[in-house]
């Protein structure tokens, strides 16, 4: 057997295959409370923000490009109505995608509407980390154990054998 399975195996020996089981199915229902008791973090909405932030930035210069390529003295508002974009519209993409105000009202709220929770997201992140490690070293010992125990009734077979041929 390797050293990881014998030391999981020495961790979890005390326990019936039921006990861990049981053992498993609590830590499972311990890891969807932690989630849930969570929310939103601050800083998972703020990178969301920055995201749409950047989408609009580049849907601000796109539509631009857009609107501008008509050339000639053509009034720009018939241009943007028919590619989809009002001016309107332009304008709001660059309040949205260039007012440093605009964007630090946007954070405001968020800070304002999302406050920082009681663990962080690193603490919270290591917690789950943790939690689903020990799940997986008890579903692994549950795995283990039928084949153990099929390898040590092979291992009698072969000696019983062994002592019929001697």
């Amino acid at each position: 057997m390797s050293r990881g399975l014998d030391k999981l195996a020495a961790k979890l020996r005390g326990r019936s295959d039921e006990e861990l089981a049981e053992e498993i199915e609590r830590l499972r229902s311990e890891r969807r409370a932690l989630a849930r008791s969570a929310g939103t973090f601050p800083e998972d909405v703020h990178a969301q923000l920055d995201a749409r932030l950047v989408e609009a930035r580049e849907l601000y210069v796109l539509n631009l490009a857009r609107a501008t390529r008509s050339g000639g003295g053509v009034p720009l508002e018939p241009v943007f109505a028919s590619k989809g974009r009002s001016l309107f519209e332009l304008a709001v993409l660059r309040t949205v995608a260039h007012d440093k105000a605009f964007e630090a009202e946007l954070r405001q709220v968020i800070d304002e509407t999302h406050p920082p929770q009681s663990i962080s997201k690193a603490a919270f992140e290591k917690k789950l980390a943790a939690i689903d490690a020990e799940i997986a070293d008890g579903e692994t010992e549950l795995r283990r154990r039928p084949i153990e125990r099929r390898q040590d009734e092979a291992q009698a077979e072969l000696e019983r054998l062994a002592g019929e041929t001697a």
